[in-house]
């Protein structure tokens, strides 16, 4: 049913959410700028492959959207009963705001127990592509996405900044605890940090 559905998929942008909030917390973004879609093919589109529909109320806040695209797992009766990542790799779709979005975009409309409702079709083509830590074109993540990660051109790609800051993250933790645990909080502080050390080794060994 169309409501468990949406159920499902409230619990599941929410879990998609904290998977991803380091690199979402990383440009900026708020969980009201997250989602996810299940991606699909149109005849209404003029342009090849799949598309998400954006709704009204998501486009006319004329702000960035960051997404995670989802396929449906159906039981033996076809019903919804779970959303998981339709790409492996977990990438992040990003539709950058466009005010001209009602004449740009083609139109979809439907309705259930009397909602009636219109979103519009955006064609992953026209999306952005952030990806081990990095934003490119999504013509570019279709060409790189089995590869290891390598420079692309700077008009295709930036790097998105996932290491913490630490300044502003950990030394107010630290001088708001009690005297009690505060030694066991530090402790706790440092094994991030050195966690995070650890993985931006990592990440720069692969450059």
């Amino acid at each position: 049913m169309i409501k468990d559905e949406n159920l499902i998929r409230k619990n599941r942008r929410e879990d998609y959410y904290l998977e991803h909030k380091r690199v979402l917390d990383g440009v900026g973004a708020l969980s009201s700028d997250f989602t996810i879609k299940t991606p699909f093919y149109s005849n209404l589109s003029n342009l090849p492959g799949k598309n998400v529909q954006l709704f009204e109320g998501e486009l006319r806040k004329n702000k960035d959207l960051y997404i995670e695209l989802v396929e449906k797992v159906k039981d033996h009766e076809e019903s919804v009963v779970d959303l998981v990542p339709y790409d492996s790799n977990r990438p992040l779709f990003v539709y950058r705001a466009n005010p001209h979005y009602t004449s740009e975009y083609p139109v979809k409309k439907g309705g259930y127990e009397g909602n009636y409702w219109e979103s519009y079709l955006v064609n992953l083509s026209e999306l952005k592509v952030v990806w081990k830590n990095q934003e490119m074109t999504f013509a570019e993540y279709e060409k790189r996405k089995d590869e290891e990660p390598v420079a692309a051109p700077k008009e295709q790609m930036r790097v998105i900044n996932q290491f913490p800051n630490f300044e502003a993250e950990f030394v107010p933790e630290i001088n708001s605890g009690n005297s009690d645990d505060s030694s066991d909080l530090v402790s706790i502080i440092l094994l991030d940090i050195a966690e995070n050390i650890q993985r931006l080794a990592v990440a720069l060994k692969k450059k």
